[in-house]
């Protein structure tokens, strides 16, 4: 049946919350829609590494999605060395962030599209249809390793749009 067919729908984030670090500047409304304006967010030094972490809230439409994708266009320009960015989605069933997706963060504006494996509706909140994100950056070498090798890795990255894709 063509009119039971639902197709997917772009959510936007609709708050950000930096845990580690700070905003440098713009927010939530540069991280609504790909046009090349970024909220721009740079780290902090700790636990011997330059660290950034946030969240990102969205409501879905549908409590019991069918599919789900992740969605994160930025870039990341750092000096030297790499960066590592690490995709979580807030689990509901466990309580607890689960790690979707881990790779080196790229200094072009890239879009880092992440397909949920197994059952979505578990990053969707029963009653709210909340969702929580959180992304992490780090530098890959520890700040020691870096020192001796008289470099300074920090870093900032600059993020143009998050969304989740939800098919009911």
């Amino acid at each position: 049946n063509i009119n039971s067919f639902t197709l997917p729908e772009d959510i936007a984030g609709i708050a950000l919350n930096v845990i580690k670090g700070s905003v440098n500047a713009g927010g939530v409304p540069e991280i609504q829609e790909s046009d090349d304006q970024y909220a721009v967010l740079d780290p902090i030094f700790q636990a011997a590494r330059y660290q950034l972490v946030f969240t990102v809230d969205a409501v879905a439409h549908a409590e019991t999605p069918t599919a789900m994708e992740f969605n994160l266009e930025s870039r990341t320009l750092n000096f030297v060395g790499t960066i590592d960015q690490e995709i979580e989605l807030m689990n509901y069933n466990t309580g607890q962030f689960e790690s979707v997706d881990m790779r080196l963060a790229s200094s072009s504006d890239t879009v880092t599209q992440v397909s949920v494996t197994g059952d979505p509706a578990r990053f969707v909140e029963p009653g709210t249809q909340a969702m929580q994100a959180r992304i992490t950056y780090q530098n890959s070498l520890p700040y020691w390793v870096v020192r001796i090798a008289n470099l300074y890795l920090p870093f900032r990255t600059s993020v143009d749009h998050v969304y989740w894709t939800i098919t009911p």
